[in-house]
């Protein structure tokens, strides 16, 4: 059975920049020696970057090894209804300074918007806790391409 998608259309940057704003999660693809590895992340969208973290493991050795990645962020309201956007950029982890600092504190307000106030205090205890062995790590954003469909 075929389909027709005829309200397909592309996304503007200004779109683009709209949904990268609005959410928190995507999905994060990066390659090493042929292995293709997508993983799910929280973000934070500033400035042209994407500012994530992890615990170390495998994505952060792929990033290192192949720092070209992509995440692919999407808000699907129906199965015909939906906007998506795969962003292009280059892993650059920031070490425990001023960048990493900034980093931190935007994935820290970010959480805390989506969370209710009354949990506030104990996202601040898992943060520190959490977060003293994390890697801080942003994606420059080099591209960015949009589709959306609304029926």
């Amino acid at each position: 059975m075929q389909t027709e998608h005829k309200n397909l259309r592309t996304l503007t940057p200004g779109e683009i920049e709209n949904l990268l704003r609005r959410n928190s999660s995507g999905h994060l693809g990066c390659v090493r020696h042929g292995e293709v590895y997508v993983v799910p992340v929280t973000y934070v969208y500033e400035d042209g970057y994407i500012y994530s973290h992890a615990l170390g493991g495998k994505k952060i050795d792929m990033m290192r090894a192949n720092p070209q990645v992509c995440i692919q962020v999407e808000e699907v309201q129906s199965l015909f209804k939906w906007q998506s956007v795969i962003v292009w950029g280059h892993f650059e982890e920031l070490k425990r300074g001023l960048e990493a600092q900034q980093g931190l504190s935007l994935l820290k307000n970010r959480i805390a918007e989506l969370l209710a106030p009354d949990h506030v205090s104990a996202l601040e205890v898992q943060f520190d806790a959490i977060l003293s062995e994390a890697k801080i790590y942003r994606i420059r954003v080099e591209r960015a391409t949009g589709r959306a469909e609304n029926l």
